[in-house]
Order: structure tokens, then sequence, then C-alpha cells
């Protein structure tokens, strides 16, 4: 098994296990503890950046509110962009688009 041949994987299992908790929590001091309580471990670089991205990370924290699905949406519009429009043209991203994001809709047809 990998934990037994490296230790530092179970290491690293229960600080990404704890750092889990914390980033599901709602109370910001505990991601303060946690940065000083592996600053310098196995996981300083990622302690690093997530101080440089301090206020973005508290706020995932402390509200309830996600752009998860507005980023997951530009994703898939920018992947379908990629496939489609190079070759085939607007008018066809546009209909590909529409197929994508609203295939319930009945007042669409192709």
């Amino acid at each position: 098994m990998i934990k037994e041949k490296y230790p530092v994987a179970s290491r690293v299992e229960s600080i990404f296990k704890e750092f889990h908790g914390v980033i599901m929590g709602d109370d910001t001091d505990k991601l303060e503890e946690f940065l000083k309580k592996y600053k310098d471990s196995e996981v300083k670089s990622f302690c690093n950046g997530i101080k440089k991205d301090i206020v973005p990370v508290k706020n995932a924290i402390s509200y309830s509110v996600s752009s998860g699905f507005v980023e997951g949406n530009n994703n898939k519009f920018k992947l379908i962009k990629r496939i489609v429009y190079g070759r085939s043209g607007l008018v066809n991203l546009s209909k590909k688009c529409k197929l994508a994001f609203l295939p319930q809709s009945e007042e669409f047809r192709v």
C-alpha cells in the first residue's frame, strides 16, 4: 500500500481532510489557524498560495452563495466555442449553444 511505503502520503491525506473541514465550515478564524499550523510543513507552497488569495478564500468560507454555476456555464460555452465556431460559423454556434443550454425548451426547433 502507498501509505505504508510513503508515510508522508498519510500525513498529507490528514492535512487535506483538515483543510476540507475548514473550507466546508463557516469560521474564517480556523483558516488562519490552519495556515499558521502548516506554514512550515509539506504543504508550505499550498499555504503560501492561499495567503496570496486570502480574501476570496475567506469569502468562500463565510458566504453561502457560490459562482460555481456561472463558472460551469462559462466553461461549457468556451468548450462549445472551441469545438464549433472555427469551422461552422456563428449560426451553428448559436444552434449548438441552444441545444446545450436549453435542452427542455419547447420553443426551440432545430
